[in-house]
Order: structure tokens, then sequence, then C-alpha cells
């Protein structure tokens, strides 16, 4: 299993990929960094600065999108990483549903349970907070 804070970095690597592939189409070189195996993220774990930084820029670029920058987008073609080398192709929408939130899911999740393991004081409400908009 990856540190915590490569966890934190996968789920901003996916959020930023979705961006860049709906918007750009391509990545931009300096937003990513490559282990030496070929995965996306660093080789030993990011220290907690990287992380934090790398989150900023990643939630920047998200942030810089627009609706109507991806809105119409739904059935172009993209690319997504399948494991190291692999890669399949598949419409936007496809991937945003069962290609990037399964996966910001399930790192969010393994973060929140190296946390919990960790021994910090949250629950499953501090998990579900950012997910649901109260009336």
């Amino acid at each position: 299993m990856w540190p915590l804070s490569q966890q934190a970095v996968i789920v901003a690597l996916h959020s930023s990929m979705t961006v860049l592939k709906t918007h750009w189409h391509s990545p931009q070189p300096d937003h990513f960094r490559t282990c030496s195996d070929g995965r996306h993220g660093f080789s030993d774990g990011p220290s907690l600065e990287d992380s934090k930084k790398y989150l900023a820029e990643s939630l920047e670029l998200v942030q810089a999108v627009k609706p109507e920058d991806v809105n119409g987008k739904e059935g172009s073609t993209v690319t997504a990483m399948m494991g190291a080398g692999a890669e399949a192709n598949m419409k936007a929408l496809d991937y945003v549903v069962g290609y990037l939130q399964p996966n910001i899911y399930f790192h969010l999740t393994t973060t929140y349970d190296i946390l919990r393991n960790k021994g910090a004081a949250i629950g499953k409400k501090d998990f579900l907070q950012s997910f649901v908009r109260l009336a």
C-alpha cells in the first residue's frame, strides 16, 4: 500500500487528469511526476510539503475550469491508465463515472483508513461531510 502522502497525490492526479483530458485533451507536462517504474507519482512517497503543493496545484487547476469548458464533451474519447504501461480508451462520461469516481473514492477511503489506524480522531461524519450538502 502506498503511504498516506501518496494516497492524497493520487486523488489529486485523477482529478487533474480528468480536467486535462476533457478540457485540454492532454496532460500539461510540468503538472505530473513519474516514478522510475512508470507509475505516476513519487518513487519513495512524497513529503508532506510535496503533497500539499501537489494538492494545491491540482485544486487550482480544477477550479480554473468552468462548466461550459467541459459540458458537451461527455462523448469524447479519453485514455485511462490501467496499470503500469497499460491504457484503455473510453468515452469521457464512462471515464468519469466508471473509472475516476471509484478510484477517487478508493484512495480517499484508504487515506481515511490510514489516518484512523494511526489514531486520528476522525469518524464517518468527517469522511461524508464533504460529499453531502445540507439544506
